[in-house]
């Protein structure tokens, strides 16, 4: 049985920075406790102070490039 791949891109309002590369997670979920992870990232690389956060998050996509979920970075903030 083959593992699904699914692609982590990065979303700013209008703009979309699409992942390269494909990440292999046996469900969703753990794609989805990935971009969490890319989030958070996402989170420490902002500038000090900065509060333009609403727009960005993770978007979990399949093969096709289908989103399948979404992981707002500000949702991070509160774990």
């Amino acid at each position: 049985m083959s593992v699904p791949q699914f692609y982590l891109n990065v979303c700013d309002g209008g703009h979309r920075q699409f992942d390269p590369t494909a990440y292999e997670f046996p469900t969703l979920k753990d794609a989805r406790d990935a971009a969490i992870i890319a989030a958070r990232d996402v989170l420490a690389h902002q500038p000090r102070g900065s509060r333009d956060i609403a727009s960005k998050h993770i978007e979990i996509a399949d093969a096709e490039g289908h989103t399948l979920a979404t992981v707002p970075v500000r949702d991070v903030l509160r774990h």
